[in-house]
């Protein structure tokens, strides 16, 4: 047996074709938000290989209309880009149907895609967090363990789009944060699927918490960091490279050097919003 669930993230529509067995385990992120017609139908299959290493970054191959992403011993996507189909295998680890999570490879798979194809129509996928923060989404980006899922969870659930994976889009109007069903410890869709973002930060931890303007090529040198883009497609590099370099320009940047008191994080923050 099989069931379809759906996810969209900007303007990416996704239905996605899960065996029975993994409805549980996927179904309180993606099961939120219901698209009768999506623009892409994906078919998961776990008979991927046998788990070996989650160290290997996923590389891409275009030809002809097929796209091909594969990180060896995790998954591997086959895709039609034309037709707007294709399948992800993965490779379980037994775990994955122990501790109630989503399997590790199937999300990691996902998150290749959705990058990949979101790049393709003129957005970023950005590990990162977002939250809106008076009427305007803040986005908070970094090394691995500055502290994203932290500062996020300063804020209150419903004001949080995501705490790991957040989508962006530019527009004639602005620059605008979506919320994503990535998340490390988020269940189901953020309320408020899209915001238009006033402010970006730069996490660092610090013994103290502060905060001070950064200039926008400091800013874009971290945004292309937090790219989760499969390697070997320069076209889409280029591209992604280009999205990056408007978003520095077109928000306001800071360095946000801060403790683990969530409560002067969230203070400041919020004082630096209003103040921008």
């Amino acid at each position: 047996m099989r069931k379809l669930l759906t996810m969209e993230i900007a303007d990416l529509r996704v239905g996605l074709d899960v065996p029975e067995a993994i409805v549980p385990w996927l179904q309180p992120n993606l099961n939120g938000f219901t698209c009768s017609d999506p623009q892409w139908h994906l078919t998961i299959d776990p008979s991927g290989d046998v788990f070996r290493s989650m160290s290997m970054p996923p590389s891409v191959i275009e030809t002809n209309g097929k796209c091909r992403l594969n990180a060896p011993g995790n998954f591997t996507v086959e895709l039609d880009t034309l037709r707007q189909c294709g399948t992800l295998r993965f490779a379980s680890h037994p775990q994955d149907w122990t501790d109630r999570h989503s399997p590790a490879c199937l999300l990691t798979g996902l998150r290749a895609f959705v990058a990949t194809e979101v790049c393709r129509s003129g957005g970023l996928l950005l590990h990162g967090g977002a939250v809106n923060a008076g009427g305007s989404a803040a986005l908070f980006i970094g090394r691995s363990g500055a502290g994203k899922s932290t500062t996020c969870s300063a804020f209150d659930l419903d004001d949080i789009l995501s705490d790991e994976i957040i989508g962006v889009t530019l527009s004639n109007d602005g620059a605008w944060a979506h919320a994503t069903p990535f998340s490390l410890a988020l269940d189901g869709w953020r309320r408020q699927r899209k915001v238009q973002l006033g402010n970006g930060f730069l996490l660092a931890k610090a013994n103290h918490t502060a905060v001070c303007r950064l200039p926008a090529g400091t800013a874009l040198h971290t945004i292309m960091q937090c790219v989760p883009l499969p390697r070997g497609a320069p076209n889409l590099e280029a591209q992604a490279f280009g999205m990056a370099s408007e978003l520095a320009k077109r928000i306001r940047w800071h360095q946000l050097s801060a403790t683990l008191d969530k409560h002067d994080v969230r203070r400041l923050v919020a004082k630096t919003v209003a103040e921008a």
